[in-house]
């Protein structure tokens, strides 16, 4: 539908000979088209989950936040995000693979919708808790209201459209953890 539409004013702008809005609609066709194919890479990455797991191991918290700290390397200098690793988190049997994706999806969602002319702030922090371990990313974002704490989980919906992102991150990470035998969630009241 997205990229029809653009065809029309394309075919319209054509037509005119306006080559400033021919140009303008081909940027649109190709951004739609990124898009597009950014969803279908992450609807098939989500498709995946369950069925094609790697052997779980005991791994090392902090060594999965070093690992994808280090690829994201750029955008957290771009954004010159403060990200602070509690010391010792304890270990976790998980596919490491799985887990990575799960943390790399929360740090830049926290460095995504960190309040604007503020400094990201993120903590990451885990402790036992019985035979479970409980992880929390914490950020000095706006917060999340009450309302849509289930929401940002859903496939394909994003609260805020004018931020980059294909709406999917979030309910990768859930279904990781739930295939995992956890659960994921938001705490704060959106202040």
């Amino acid at each position: 539908v997205t990229i029809n539409g653009f065809l029309g004013l394309l075919n319209r702008d054509m037509q005119s000979n306006d080559s400033i809005a021919v140009q303008n609609d081909m940027s649109k066709i190709e951004q739609a088209v990124k898009t597009m194919s950014r969803q279908l890479d992450d609807l098939l990455e989500l498709s995946r989950i369950g069925n094609v797991m790697n052997p779980p191991q005991t791994i090392s918290l902090n060594e999965v936040c070093e690992q994808v700290l280090t690829s994201m390397q750029g955008l957290v200098d771009e954004s010159d995000a403060q990200i602070e690793v509690a010391d010792a988190m304890p270990p976790v049997y998980a596919d490491i693979i799985r887990l990575r994706e799960i943390m790399h999806n929360l740090i830049e969602n926290a460095i995504k919708f960190s309040r604007e002319s503020t400094r990201p702030e993120i903590s990451i922090e885990a402790a036992r808790i019985g035979r479970s371990v409980v992880c929390r990313v914490r950020d000095n974002g706006p917060g999340v209201e009450p309302q849509f704490h289930e929401r940002v989980f859903k496939l394909f919906d994003r609260l805020n459209p004018r931020i980059p992102g294909t709406g999917i991150g979030l309910a990768l990470a859930k279904k990781i953890v739930e295939i995992h035998g956890g659960e994921i969630w938001i705490e704060g009241n959106g202040n």
